[in-house]
Order: structure tokens, then C-alpha cells, then sequence
């Protein structure tokens, strides 16, 4: 990605370069690159030509591009990548199965977990495994390591087996071996055509990358010539790529290595005194948060930053972490930013040292790891329609949409799988009732529940499924019609396209829908997520920001603190052991000993998240308290030195004192989490004074533990109001009613069930019930609000009530209910008229 932006970047300023007149030019040449010269057309030929000299690879691409020069027998190879993870998914269970895993190895191990063990062992196939189990065996610790032998010599006959698949494949990790074991420096075909190297990033290599690196400078700088350049651009506190083995000590003895090979003199190393992104105000806070913060082991100086824009406005500000509640505190905090940003935007907020008001594009908010925040900010941010730039991943089960269309696939894959099946009768498409399919199943225990239905309206359809074919998007779309998609739009919301669309760009890279299952039908499967808008807001990892900039940032999950999550852990000479492995003393050493690494790497991943910003940076996070070693921790502490304090708790520094008026009033004037929640209890407590039905509507009771508690009329009004979700679009109400009050009124005589039966047919008699949903269910405030029907108008949207008793007085328990109702659909759709009706019954 960093090697495509670069590209991108490049060639971009040399199209405008091309544009320019002589006189341009000269000035251009002078003032951005000083250089003084005449010979334009020199100048715009080598232009023209760049694209056939210029190359700009990641360090693995130029690696592996010189190893197939040098050896045309890796031509046909391909870099094995992790997302080929189908093909680990069947090895995970072929070698979970085959090899009895879970009875050989000391302590059962599950196929999910085997399936992280290979992701890592497939980058590194390349490696003598039986050499590797005869060292450990060899090796004179206290104890074997049985579960890595175990699965390391299971891995070994994997291979043995399939010799193929290093035919084809070469691993990750071996391509840099290779290309040492290859010696691509010396190779004429590679070394003759590089006459100038850039190395962006630096700090982010391996030892091995840094070795390679190291080898053609050499010849650099032994060059007599000055035909030959090198150019390095590294910062060792940026150095965020520990799990792919760069270390920043390695990284500052890089330049001492290169020193030692230049008997010339050659070499020089400049510092950048100024930096040209930050405001002064952001930079003289990164200078606290890290005046007593070392970041690598190997190097101690004291950070001090100076900024090119001096007088440009800037503000930080940190704030309380959000606590959990009666509402998720992830939650509060999505809907904390969500409304800031909202209100910066519509009130048309300046940033000050840009001279204009916010734009969407403006906002990155990141995060050190990916959490249900994430999902939570993304779907905030939707409904309040501001534009997102994201790229990530959504869990199947948490989504209502993905489960549906995965149990959809499950059953075409396989018609007798009943949990799937009964997912399928549930849902908005077929739209069957507990009752319906627990009579249904309870009838005949030995006959599948899809021979039960096959004879019904909803079997013929699903019969209909069964016969499509094709690759896995034909299939799903073929079966999601115009009225399926229809029907979940109903009853979902305006992002069930976008959410089908998602799960269809997913489908694409299998053919088989049955690969598709496998790998997408699991507990902890994920879709992959694209909503590439460069004017929206930016959600992205640490990370991922590396390299980009934005005027305003939100580091967001500032009291996180990471753990040592390593697979394998290695000894001394490079052996690898299973950091689950137990009683063995040199796993707790190392891990030991990864600790302060895992710190000074949490610290520079820090400073890249602070870096980030422009102009205004806020800190924020959720937790009863402040972790130790947190980076809200350090953050607080900090600012505190050098800020000062606002009324709400939170710390701010600014070099402009305006600054702190317009966010006090900008961003609390919307409703923060908390502030919905205090305002949705108040009303909640003035509703449970009454202690009516009125509660009972709105909130799920569990009724086989509440029903010997319940009077008649109380019990009653609950009936009806399960009948009426169902019974104005079922067949034959009167059979199906009967059927119903039979299995779920147990407590009532038979006069009592004939009475409620009366009520209902005779209200479904009088009354028409338009189109709409029925039992909607609203997440306001925290809580799952349940109305009994909602009609969606093009400006209007009506929220109907179903009442029983024999007082029809509208209370006002009653209207607080409604506008309770009114609130929470207002929240959702702030464009449309919100109205509420009550149906007595």
C-alpha cells in the first residue's frame, strides 16, 4: 500500500512538472529541489522516460523480482499470503483430525487455535522442520515442549505430503533468505541497473532486510564515481513493525555498519530539525507525554520537537474516560464522537489554522487494535449520514444481515441443517413464528424439520434455492430477488443494500459456495469491509496511518494495554516453542524479556498516533479506571503539566484561547451518551412508578419465569399483544390462533382463552392494519425499545400502540411511553415527521 501511494505520489508531481513552462519550471527547480539549470527538454525527456527506469517496489517485491532473474526456476512462484487462508482452514482440520491432536498433545488444543498456529508456521515452510524438532529434542532444557513437537512434526508430514505446494508457493519469510542464500548484490543482471537507491521508512526492516540493504551500499560507497547515489529516510521512534522482526536498535546500528564500509567518507547523516506537519501546541505536548519515555532499549536522547508553522493555532485536549453504564461504554464513546463531529460539521465550525469550517475529510479517528468500538463508530457515523473512509472487518454473528445470508448458504449447502433452517423460518424473508416451528418439530422427532415444510408455501420457495447453481456471488444473487432485498430493507434499515452489496463483493473470490461456507460459517469469522470515500471521516489503525496526516485526530482507545500474544516464542538460537507450552522455565524467561520490547513498541506506536495530527488531537478511551502503563495514563499526566482544566474533567493546551470557547460549545451541545441515558432513566422511573403493563410492552420479559406472578389482565394484554405480531399475516387466523393459545396460555381456563380469542378476531375484523413492521425494536440509550407496528411514509413515520383494559384514559404513563417512542425513532431518522397512534383493544 505505502509502495502504490509513493508511485502515485511521484508520478503525479512529475505529470504537473511536464505541464510547466520554462520560466515555471526554472523557478520550480530552483526553490523545491535546488537545481540550476537551463536544458529544460533534458529535463522533460527524462520525464517521459521515468516509468521505464523508475522502479518503486516494497523491499519482498524487489527481492523476489531479483531472485526470479537470477533463477528462472521461482518464475512460476507465487508469495504464499495470509488471506490464502482457505487452504490453511483445511490443513488446520485435516492435521486436527488426522493426527489425533487433541488426545496427543498435553492439553487439548481446538481447531481455531491450530488454524492461528499454522497462519504463522505457512510463512516459514520453507524451514528444515525435522532439523528444527531434532534441536529441540537435542536441546538441553529443563522439559520437552510435547504440544510443539506434536504439531511441528504433524506441520513436517503436512509437507511431506504435499511437495506440491512449495512448488508453487514460496513462503513469505523465505523470500529474504533466499535472496541472501542468492547473493543478489553480486548478481550483474540486478546490481547493473541500479545506479540510485531511495529507502523510505527504513526503520521499519528486519535485521535481514538491513543485512541486504547494507551489502549494496557497500559497492555505493566504495564507487569512485559520482554516478551512483544512496539515499536513506528512517526515525527509529517510528519503528512499529516488532512482529515482523524490525527493531529500532537494529535500525541506529545500521548506521554505524554502513560507516564502518565507507573508507571514502562518503556517507552523511542529516537530521530534520523542524517538523512541517504539527502545530506547536501538539508538538510541546508529544514533547511531555515523552520527556521521561525511552522507546528502544538501545537509545535514551530527550524528544524535543521545533515546528515549521510557529504561529499556527493548535489544540489538545484529553478527556475523562467514558465508564460503562447501563449503556456499553465502547457505545457511549461512538456516539460521543459521532455527535461532536455531527455538530462540528453543521454548525459549520472554523479549523482555525486552515482558515475554513470542518469537512468530513478532515477527521481520522484511530485506534491501536480493532475492538467492537470500531464497529459501533462505523455504524454511528452511517446513521447520522456523515461520509466514511474505511477499510476492515465486521464479525458474521454481531451482524444480523451477514448471519442470515451465511445460514442461507448453510442450508442450500446442506437442507437438514436445522439451525440454519430454523434462522431461515424466523427471518423477515419467510417470517415464521417460535410456536409455528416448535409444534412443527415436537410433532415428529425422527423427521427432518425440512420434510415437515417441504409441502408448505415457505418449502416451495426453499425447494426453488436448492435447485440454483453457479459460483457463490451467482448463487446469492440469484436467490436475493428484488423482494427479498425488499423485505430486509423493511425490516433493516437503509444499510441493508450496502451491507448485500458488502457480502457480495466477498462472495467473489470463491467459486465454490462450499469453500465459501467453510471458511465464512464459523464462530469467529469476519466479512471484510470497503468504504473507500477520501472525503469522509477515517477510521483506521495506528497502523494503518502510518505515513498520512489529518487536521484533526482522535486517538481513541487510549487505556488499552497490550499483552504478549506471540504463537511461538524463540530461544536463543532461534528455536521455536509454543508460547502455550506450560512448566517449561525458558518460555516464562522469554517472555520476560518481551515485555519491556512489547512496551517500547506500545510507546512508538504512541508517537505515531500523536503525530498524526495537524492541528487539534483529542485522547480519549473508556475504562472504570486508568490502566497503568496506559497511553491515557501518560497522556493525562502530561497535560496536566502544561494544560489546563475544563468544568467536565477534561485537560486542554491550546496556543489560542478561542479555541477553548468553541469546542465547549460545539461539541457538548449534542446529546452524549450519558446525557441520553440519564434522560431515557428519568423517564424510565417516572414509567415504573405507575407499575403498569406499559413496561412489560417495552422491554422482553422472560415469561415462563414471571407467569405465576402475572394477574389475569396483565397476562392477558401480554397475549394479545404477541398475537398481534403475527396474526394479520399468517393463514387462517382462526386456526392459527387457536393453535397458539393452546401451547402459550397453559395458566388460563378455557372461558379465559375463549375471551381473548373473541377480542383479537374481532379486532382484526375492524380493523385494516397498513403496511408497515411489526415489533420493531429500537436500541435508544442503551436499551431495546419494542413498538408494536411502524409504518415508513416517504416524510412521515407512524408508530403505533396496541392497548388493553377497560380504562382507555391516556395517562401519563402513556404519553411519556409515546414520546419515548417518538425519541428514539428520531433518533434514526431525524429527517422525517415522527407520529404516534394508540390501538385499544
Amino acid at each position: 500500500m505505502a509502495a502504490a501511494e509513493m508511485y502515485n505520489r511521484v508520478f503525479e508531481a512529475l505529470s504537473i512538472l511536464s505541464t510547466m513552462g520554462n520560466v515555471e519550471m526554472r523557478r520550480y527547480l530552483r526553490s523545491e529541489l535546488e537545481i540550476n539549470t537551463d536544458d529544460f527538454s533534458y529535463i522533460r525527456n527524462l520525464i517521459c522516460i521515468a516509468d521505464s527506469f523508475l522502479r518503486i517496489q516494497t523491499f519482498h517485491a524487489f527481492c523476489l523480482q531479483s531472485i526470479k532473474e537470477c533463477d528462472p526456476g521461482y518464475n512460476s512462484k507465487e508469495i504464499y499470503e495470509e488471506n490464502q487462508h482457505t487452504f490453511c482452514k483445511m490443513l488446520a482440520q485435516f492435521i486436527f483430525e488426522k493426527c489425533r491432536l487433541p488426545e496427543r498433545t498435553s492439553e487439548g488444543i481446538t481447531e481455531q487455535k491450530l488454524y492461528e498456529i499454522f497462519s504463522s508456521l505457512l510463512h516459514n515452510f520453507h524451514l528444515d522442520y525435522a532439523e528444527i524438532i531434532k534441536k529441540l529434542k537435542d536441546n538441553p532444557i529443563e522439559q520437552l515442549p510435547v504440544n510443539t513437537l506434536d504439531i511441528l512434526s504433524a506441520f513436517s508430514e503436512f509437507l511431506d505430503l504435499n511437495r506440491n505446494f512449495s512448488r508453487k508457493y514460496i513462503a513469505h519469510n523465505a523470500v529474504i533468505e533466499t535472496a541472501i542464500s542468492k547473493e543478489i548484490w553480486n548478481i550483474y543482471e540486478v546490481a547493473s541497473k541500479i545506479d540510485h537507491v531511495l529507502i523510505d521508512e527504513a526503520q521499519d526492516n528486519n535485521l535481514k532486510q538491513l543485512y541486504i540493504i547494507s551489502r549494496f551500499c557497500s559497492d555505493f560507497l566504495m564507487d569512485d564515481s559520482q554516478d551512483k547515489s544512496l539515499f536513506i529516510v528512517g526515525d527509529y521512534k517510528q519503528s512499529i513493525y516488532g512482529f515482523q522482526g524490525a527493531s529500532p536498535d537494529a535500525f541506529l546500528a545500521f548506521y554505524n555498519i554502513l560507516k564502518q564500509r565507507d573508507p571514502k567518507e562518503k556517507l552523511i547523516q542529516l537530521k530534520i530539525e523542524k517538523s512541517y506537519r504539527s502545530s506547536n501546541p501538539i508538538l510541546e505536548f508529544v514533547d511531555s507525554v515523552f520527556a521521561d519515555i525511552t522507546l528502544c532499549a538501545s537509545h535514551t536522547e530527550t524528544i524535543q520537537h521545533k515546528t515549521n508553522r510557529e504561529d499556527a493555532p493548535g489544540y489538545v485536549e484529553v478527556r475523562p474516560l467514558i465508564k460503562k453504564s447501563d449503556i456499553d461504554a465502547e457505545l457511549q464513546l461512538a456516539i460521543s464522537i459521532k455527535n461532536t463531529i455531527q455538530s462540528w460539521i453543521s454548525n459549520k465550525r472554523m479549523i482555525k489554522a486552515k482558515k475554513r469550517s470542518v469537512k468530513a475529510g478532515d477527521i481520522a479517528i484511530l485506534v491501536a487494535h480493532r475492538t467492537a468500538f470500531v464497529d459501533h463508530l462505523y455504524t454511528q457515523l452511517n446513521s447520522a449520514d456523515i461520509p466514511v473512509n474505511f477499510t476492515g472487518k465486521s464479525s458474521v454473528k454481531t451482524n444480523p444481515i451477514f448471519d442470515l445470508l451465511i445460514n442461507l448458504g448453510k442450508f442450500i449447502t446442506y437442507k437438514y441443517d436445522e439451525e440454519a433452517l430454523v434462522t431461515i423460518l424466523k427471518s423477515p424473508i419467510l417470517g415464521w413464528c417460535d410456536d409455528e416451528i416448535l409444534k412443527i418439530k415436537t410433532s415428529n422427532k425422527d423427521v427432518p424439520l425440512f420434510h415437515h415444510i417441504e409441502n408448505t408455501d415457505s418449502g416451495n420457495i426453499l425447494k426453488r434455492w436448492l435447485e440454483l447453481y453457479g459460483t457463490t456471488f451467482q448463487i446469492y444473487s440469484k436467490l436475493l430477488d428484488e423482494e427479498i432485498v425488499s423485505r430486509l430493507g423493511r425490516w433493516y434499515g437503509s444499510e441493508t443494500d450496502y451491507y448485500i452489496d458488502t457480502f457480495l463483493d466477498n462472495t467473489l473470490e470463491y467459486d465454490c459456495i462450499y469453500d465459501f461456507i467453510y471458511i465464512f460459517g464459523t464462530d469467529d469469522a469476519t466479512i471484510r469491509i470497503k468504504n473507500a470515500n477520501e472525503n469522509g471521516v477515517t477510521i483506521s489503525t495506528v497502523h494503518g496511518s502510518k505515513g498520512a496526516q489529518y487536521p484533526i485526530v482522535f486517538v481513541a482507545d487510549s487505556n488499552y494495554v497490550p499483552q504478549n500474544r506471540n504463537i511461538f516464542l524463540h530461544t536463543e538460537d532461534g528455536l521455536p516453542i509454543l508460547s502455550s507450552e506450560k512448566n517449561i522455565e525458558i518460555t516464562d524467561r522469554i517472555k520476560e524479556r518481551q515485555k519491556v520490547t512489547i512496551y517500547h513498541e506500545h510507546m512508538r506506536l504512541l508517537y505515531v498516533a500523536l503525530t498524526r495530527a495537524e492541528d487539534e488531537l483529542y485522547v480519549v478511551g473508556t475504562g472504570e479506571k486508568i490502566k497503568k502503563n496506559s497511553w491515557h495514563e501518560l497522556c493525562t499526566n502530561s497535560i496536566i503539566k502544561i494544560g489546563s482544566t475544563k468544568e467536565d474533567g477534561s485537560y486542554y493546551h491550546t496556543n489560542e484561547h478561542k479555541y477553548f470557547d468553541e469546542n465547549l460549545t460545539d461539541n457538548r451541545k449534542q446529546n452524549t451518551a450519558q446525557e441520553i441515558s440519564s434522560l431515557f432513566n428519568s423517564e424510565q422511573r417516572k414509567v415504573d412508578e405507575d407499575n403498569t403493563l406499559v413496561m412489560g410492552e417495552t422491554l422482553k420479559i422472560d415469561k415462563k419465569t414471571v407467569l405465576p406472578r402475572k394477574t389475569f389482565e396483565i397476562l392477558r394484554g401480554e397475549l394479545i399483544h404477541e398475537i398481534l405480531e403475527y396474526i394479520f399475516i399468517v393463514g387462517k387466523p382462526e386456526i392459527w390462533l387457536k393453535g397458539f393459545l393452546e401451547n402459550r396460555a397453559l395458566a388460563l381456563n378455557q372461558k379465559e382463552q375463549d375471551e381473548i380469542s373473541k377480542t383479537v378476531l374481532k379486532f382484526v375484523e375492524n380493523n385494516s392494519i397498513p403496511s408497515g413492521r411489526r415489533e420493531v425494536e429500537v436500541l435508544f440509550a442503551g436499551r431495546l425499545i419494542r413498538m408494536d407496528h411502524v409504518e415508513f411514509k416517504d416524510n412521515e413515520i407512524v408508530i403505533r400502540d396496541y392497548k388493553t383494559g377497560k380504562n382507555r384514559e391516556i395517562t401519563d404513563t402513556i404519553v411519556q411511553q409515546m414520546r419515548l417512542y417518538q425519541r428514539a425513532m428520531q433518533s434514526i431518522y431525524p429527517e422525517k415527521n415522527i407520529r404516534t397512534e394508540i390501538l385499544w383493544i
